[in-house]
């Protein structure tokens, strides 16, 4: 289901009755937050909030129920307002996420539970990566794409801070 660009000013609820649903594209609407029943959309596997780079979306978090979203593949943020900070625990649940994209939407970074999912592609732009990466970033088994972007200077000093290794990623 895609409600793409609209004038929402808060979540749906609605759409959190269609258990069924496997794809949900609420980008470029209004509102700050995501409730705590997404989880009851056991079966999503694609997830966006991603305004674009001419407007951006007032979410400034990510409820901790995330986590309960078993099949979700593809998560995609972008260009909050506010941005989103620390990403919740849950996120690190997600045991089935293969694709994490994130355009400025201030997340501060990545730790090390990242290595319990099963990313096969990161992309990143202008997030506020709080110091470098964590080391088991370049050991996830199936990481096969890897797109930094970064125009400010604290997610550009982290990556220089590890230029060796990402070096060294990109050639296994």
């Amino acid at each position: 289901m895609s409600l793409y660009d609209g004038e929402l000013t808060s979540f749906p609820s609605e759409v959190l009755s269609l258990i069924h649903l496997k794809q949900l594209n609420l980008s470029g609407h209004n509102f700050t937050s995501v409730p705590s029943g997404i989880s009851n959309l056991s079966k999503l596997r694609s997830l966006e909030f991603d305004r674009g780079a001419s407007v951006t979306t007032p979410i400034n978090s990510l409820p901790e129920s995330i986590g309960q979203l078993k099949n979700l593949e593809y998560l995609s943020l972008g260009y909050t307002k506010e941005g989103i900070g620390d990403l919740p625990d849950g996120f690190y649940q997600l045991e089935k996420l293969n694709s994490f994209s994130c355009n400025s939407c201030g997340f501060s970074g990545f730790d090390d539970r990242i290595a319990n999912l099963p990313l096969e592609g990161i992309h990143l732009m202008n997030t506020k990566q709080n110091g470098p990466l964590p080391d088991v970033f370049f050991e996830l088994p199936n990481l096969t794409s890897l797109y930094f972007c970064a125009y400010c200077q604290g997610t550009c000093d982290a990556i220089d801070a590890q230029e060796s290794k990402i070096r060294e990623w990109a050639k296994a």
